[in-house]
């Protein structure tokens, strides 16, 4: 790794991509974190590459969206990446979800991440594998074919006894 910081290194990835020469363009997707855990609590410092931005679901049920956005990687030769820095507390979960989910609409109605929300709102307490859980059974109304991978990545910070 030629640097520290999640924003320099997705900025580093998509330099090797642009790489590619005459082959056809490249180009993917990426969220990149870097984790330190304390006694009580978990710091994260999130870098997004034409990811969705992450959720955060909070022990009482309560989500939100992390505030790092990025361009796609491999796409231009010079991205923006905005970075942000969470905290998760006991109970509280980071979930991570491709974009391919973002291509489907369910039941007719198109998801988005305010539907994406909805699903993970309200599910106080919930293990990480609930949660990816509660998602994964919430495409079974899907209703057009995909065009792009879904997959779903969650963390809780387990509460200290």
């Amino acid at each position: 790794m030629l640097h520290e910081s999640p924003a320099a290194i997705l900025g580093d990835l998509n330099s090797a991509l642009l790489m590619q020469g005459a082959r056809p363009t490249t180009t993917c997707t990426a969220v990149y974190g870097q984790i330190d855990i304390g006694a009580a609590t978990a710091s994260i410092i999130l870098g997004v590459g034409g990811h969705p931005a992450p959720l955060i679901v909070r022990a009482g049920g309560d989500v939100e969206p992390a505030g790092a956005h990025g361009t796609i990687l491999g796409a231009v030769e010079h991205p923006l990446f905005e970075t942000c820095e969470v905290t998760l507390g006991p109970g509280d979960a980071l979930v991570v979800y491709s974009d391919g989910i973002l291509d489907t609409a369910i039941d007719g109605v198109p998801v988005d991440e305010q539907r994406i929300i909805g699903v993970l709102s309200g599910f106080a307490q919930a293990s990480a594998a609930d949660l990816v859980g509660r998602l994964v059974g919430s495409m079974r109304g899907i209703d057009r074919a995909m065009r792009d991978d879904v997959a779903f990545l969650a963390l809780r910070m387990t509460p200290t006894p």
